[in-house]
């Protein structure tokens, strides 16, 4: 049964209100509209000419972790993303070493995309 905030020790104060919208426009931005194009010669090579394949691979992984993200934000409905579900689950070192981990890689995979698109 998912908890509610407070018995996760918080008060709730703001409105939760993110839409579907709001989301997949904050996908393109972090991702990117060129970022496929900066990779694209990189996948053809490593996938034989299969592009397509792959990038259907990759949205079967996406879509496993969006799902996954759901469940996690179901039962910790906390801020914190992957340090709070982590921490909540694996312990406290877990959660600092994962949010860290995340932190980086929103900093430097948006800095790589933008450096490597033409």
């Amino acid at each position: 049964m998912p908890a509610n905030v407070e018995s996760l020790g918080y008060k709730q104060e703001l409105k939760r209100s993110l839409s579907l919208t709001d989301l997949i426009v904050y996908g393109l931005v972090f991702i990117v509209p060129g970022a496929p194009i900066s990779v694209y010669g990189i996948v053809f090579n490593a996938s034989h000419g299969m592009v397509p394949l792959i990038y259907l691979v990759g949205l079967a992984a996406m879509l496993f972790t969006a799902l996954s993200y759901r469940e996690l934000s179901r039962e910790f409905p906390v801020a914190g993303s992957v340090y709070a579900y982590a921490g909540y689950s694996l312990g406290p070192v877990a959660g600092f070493l994962a949010g860290w981990a995340i932190l980086l890689d929103y900093l430097l995979v948006p800095t790589l995309t933008y450096v490597s698109v033409p």
